[in-house]
């Protein structure tokens, strides 16, 4: 009983030892968080006061009584939140205010290769119009020139990284949110120091190469030479490009049918350069030295090996994250990779939570805005539940029978058939894990699940493990000897039949793959829940039930919004009378696919999600569209529209009918109680005029009114949204729904304000609320149609706004 309490506690405090510093990384990242989800920037002054006196505490407490764990994790906390702020005040860089038209004189940082051609990232040296020039960050006609602008270049330019050019470009802001919560190109922009996108008129001029870029340069031309090489050693076609993005980083080439299919066969993180690539390449040459080096017996007999050997697969793995692009993902890799050779060459474990978590921390105190992005949080959260399951594994009974070390192991044939089993059920469970970590985490961000994941992965990734990888990295090394060309040719075999899996997977899904996304409250919980039935020990590990079922909760309360407005111009998107979102336009557009992705539609439906004629109207004047409420009478009134008052994001409201318009009447649900009965729904009015005559007659008739111009005060719309409001706030979410009859309740908007009326210059902030309406009852029985009204409502920036949407 001793010896096992002893082994017990020795195995608790491992624990204790191994998992500290990953709940330090834990409250790292929730500070991180909370300053990002702040609704407005804090002062810096008093934020560094108070983490001084906070560290001025700590370091008293720790010399008088020590630092207990809650202290130890608030600090950790407050490191998260002054990074974050540390950050966004050292990555500030003048941006476009304004659309405008600029010749640049600059040079490129960086080419890279998108589905839609080439892009540039240049350093603008100076830049104008009409002959006068200014330096980055000064006025030129009322607009601030920029540091560092993205372009779009001809497909037949031959610019490269280094160049120094000359261009004349049409320049805009960083784009904002297309919807509230979803994806944020400004965000990323800001924090990669680009002021403005925009795309070239011609070829870019080539003017001189400055001397401080040689190294750019001459990496960029190895990349390139190695892609030609490849690609002439291969058959044109998928899997010569798939070759070029293992090898190279160059995901340009490869065919869009090609990525879905991986994509929907749960294999696309094959495309990224990350841990999987970076482990086999470094691991090969770790592998190939040793056995080298092996085979010299003075050398066997007097040197450490296994050290020599970790030394040069750090050189390799240096040499290959510089031949990748040292994209995010990579580095991250490069970083995973290294300490595991550091750890073999001080002789200490090097994959343990200890390490995954020292190499988060370390990307995060240099880079917080990083976790925000997919592949950081699919990478790490893969890797903790992988270390994880594997820390609890190698101490139970199942690692012991494994090893062999209970008698009846000890039998020869028994052994070959149970270690095949072992082996398949650790692909199953690597696969499950990994899939489940991420799965979440990639519908949040992307709105697909891979359906058949598992099996997509069970049979593709023995491809990549055995055969394409250890080709791959065979084939660098024999390339320059001239004798790549076997390698090659069994990579691009594997390739082929690695690609034949992902097809063979997607039929099996039969585009069942999009799912509405789970908010961002509903991803934390379920991920958190996950956590911690991993990493915790005893009693402890009772919380994760409830995590998950607060995850649960949230994932039944969240609902897509039911009328998407952009933030510019009036591509609108509205749920019809069935309940079916439906776009103001069938050409395809970034807005579009992102409002049907939340929606859990494949964008590959956008032709047939258009707008009927009876549900927008549109002219020179500006537009006017219906929008209903989802599903019928049942559904409008489930668990979603409840737990929008519940959480906070709103209540059921009524408002003012629109008595001067004949609206349609339509039946949308049945009654399957009694007999079939019709419920007819009045469909709420969303204007977007463009000139003052038509916003005079929108105030009068219509429900909602969202315009660029200055809206007058006497303006009767329920809702409005105009002038100053419109830029500040961005794109726009609405639910809708028909309120519970016989009950009237105000109007609480998703930012917990007033949030009936938005006009400029009320109370000073422009950013005011009044309630309008018809606040009586229904009397009119069955025959009346019911109102639709707003029942929540968001913006996709904040007011006042963060750095990074000014």
């Amino acid at each position: 009983m001793g010896s096992s309490s002893g082994s017990h506690r020795k195995r608790q405090g491992r624990c204790r030892e191994e998992q500290g510093l990953l709940w330090g990384g834990f409250s790292l990242s929730a500070g991180i968080l909370t300053y990002f989800s702040l609704p407005e920037e804090p002062s810096a002054p008093v934020l560094f006061c108070a983490l001084f006196v906070l560290a001025s505490w700590a370091i008293w407490r720790y010399r008088t009584r020590g630092l207990n764990l809650a202290v130890l994790l608030g600090l950790w906390f407050c490191t998260g939140f002054a990074a974050g702020s540390f950050r966004t005040a050292y990555v500030a860089a003048p941006r476009l205010e304004a659309a405008r038209t600029l010749d640049v004189h600059g040079v490129v940082t960086e080419r890279e290769q998108s589905s839609s051609g080439p892009r540039l990232i240049v350093d603008v040296l100076e830049a104008g119009s009409r002959g006068r020039m200014a330096p980055p960050g000064r006025q030129e006609r009322g607009n601030v020139i920029p540091a560092r602008i993205r372009l779009s270049i001809p497909d037949a330019s031959t610019v490269r990284a280094g160049d120094h050019v000359r261009l004349k470009a049409r320049l805009f802001p960083p784009s904002s949110p297309i919807r509230p919560g979803g994806y944020d190109f400004s965000f990323s922009a800001y924090f990669s120091g680009i002021g403005a996108t925009g795309f070239t008129y011609g070829k870019p001029e080539v003017i001189g190469e400055p001397p401080s870029i040689g190294l750019r340069r001459t990496l960029e031309e190895l990349r390139q030479a190695l892609a030609a090489r490849i690609r002439q050693s291969l058959s044109p076609g998928d899997p010569a490009e798939l070759a070029v993005a293992l090898l190279v980083g160059e995901r340009a080439g490869l065919s869009d049918k090609a990525e879905e299919s991986l994509r929907a066969a749960g294999l696309a993180h094959v495309l990224a350069i990350s841990g999987l690539h970076m482990g086999l390449f470094a691991g090969g040459a770790y592998a190939a030295v040793l056995l080298i080096l092996a085979m010299i017996e003075p050398l066997a007999l007097r040197f450490p090996l296994h050290k020599i050997a970790a030394g040069v697969a750090l050189l390799a793995a240096s040499f290959y994250l510089l031949l990748s692009g040292a994209s995010v993902s990579t580095q991250r890799a490069f970083i995973m990779i290294s300490l595991v050779f550091l750890g073999i060459l001080t002789s200490r474990r090097g994959l343990t939570l200890h390490s995954v978590a020292l190499a988060g921390i370390a990307l995060l105190l240099v880079r917080p805005e990083q976790l925000f992005h997919p592949g950081f949080q699919m990478s790490f959260a893969s890797v903790i539940c992988l270390v994880a399951v594997y820390s609890q594994w190698t101490d139970s009974r199942l690692r012991k029978l494994a090893g062999g070390e209970r008698a009846e192991m000890r039998n020869l044939p028994l052994r070959l058939v149970l270690t095949p089993l072992f082996w398949l059920f650790g692909v199953l469970a690597t696969t499950a894990i990994a899939g489940l970590a991420t799965g979440i985490i990639g519908a949040h961000h992307f709105g697909r699940i891979a359906s058949y994941g598992m099996i997509g992965n069970l049979l593709g990734m023995p491809l990549v493990s055995l055969i394409i990888m250890p080709m791959g990295v065979l084939a660098l090394a024999l390339m320059p000897l001239g004798l790549s060309a076997l390698p090659l040719f069994a990579m691009e075999k594997g390739l082929s039949m690695l690609l034949a899996v992902a097809s063979f997977t997607q039929s099996l899904e039969d585009g069942r793959g999009s799912v509405v996304p789970p908010g961002a409250s509903a991803t934390l919980f379920l991920t958190s829940g996950l956590f911690w039935l991993l990493l915790a020990r005893g009693r402890w590990r009772w919380i994760s039930p409830g995590l998950i079922a607060v995850g649960l909760a949230f994932l039944v309360i969240e609902r897509p919004a039911d009328v998407q407005i952009a933030d510019s111009g009036a591509t609108v998107a509205a749920r019809d009378r069935e309940g079916s979102l439906r776009i103001s336009s069938a050409r395809a557009s970034f807005a579009g696919e992102m409002w049907l992705q939340a929606e859990g539609v494949s964008p590959d439906l956008l032709k047939s999600r258009k707008m009927a004629a009876d549900q927008a109207a549109c002219d020179e004047t500006g537009c006017v569209y219906r929008a209903y409420p989802p599903g019928n009478a049942e559904d409008r009134r489930n668990w979603a529209g409840l737990g929008l008052a519940l959480f906070g994001l709103g209540s059921a409201a009524e408002q003012g009918a629109v008595d001067k318009l004949e609206l349609e009447q339509v039946v949308i649900g049945k009654n399957s109680e009694t007999e079939s009965r019709e419920e007819r729904v009045r469909a709420l009015l969303v204007a977007l005029p463009r000139t003052v005559e038509a916003l005079e007659l929108d105030c009068r008739l219509a429900d909602v009114v969202v315009t660029d111009l200055d809206v007058p005060a006497d303006c009767a719309a329920s809702f409005v949204i105009g002038g100053k409001d419109r830029k500040d706030l961005g794109a726009l979410s609405f639910w809708l729904e028909t309120p519970f009859l016989g009950k009237t309740e105000a109007l609480s908007g998703a930012d917990g304000g007033e949030r009936d009326r938005i006009e400029d210059g009320l109370e000073g902030d422009g950013l005011t609320g009044v309630l309008q309406g018809d606040a009586s009852e229904n009397s009119g029985g069955s025959k009346a149609p019911q109102r639709t009204v707003i029942s929540a409502w968001r913006g996709a920036k904040t007011r006042p706004p963060r750095p990074w949407h000014q």
